[in-house]
């Protein structure tokens, strides 16, 4: 039975991974979060790639989380969440934490009204 550390771990792995892919632009955001009163966690991302086409973006995303983690694992996420790049939330992020393919870990917060038990800040540029 993995934990959540372990799951953003692996989402980790996989971010930096396609970050990586030639003619792909990096991520600009992607985080794991916990919103307080929920018991699955929502993944929020942003990059430019996202933007030009959301829904095979989405599926894209979907395809590698299947590849990535397993049944039980996937089962303790509820959503993606795709915000465009010139939105306020993942620029607000990236002000207040910085870090690229990186694991920060954050508790029992406030982001933009939404209380957030726990969240698993990947990369936020």
């Amino acid at each position: 039975m993995s934990s959540i550390k372990d799951i953003a771990e692996k989402l980790r792995k996989m971010e930096l991974r396609l970050s990586e892919k030639p003619n792909e632009k990096p991520f600009k955001f992607f985080g794991l979060f916990l919103r307080q009163d929920y018991d699955k966690w929502d993944l929020l991302v942003s990059a430019e790639w996202l933007d030009k086409d959301v829904r095979s973006g989405v599926e894209s995303l979907v395809k590698e989380i299947n590849k990535t983690l397993d049944q039980e694992e996937i089962l303790k996420l509820s959503r993606i969440v795709p915000y465009p790049t010139g939105d306020d939330i993942p620029n607000a992020f990236a002000k207040a934490i910085s870090t690229n393919h990186g694991l920060v870990e954050v508790r029992d917060s406030n982001f933009f009204g939404i209380p957030i038990k726990e969240a698993f800040i990947i990369t936020a540029r």
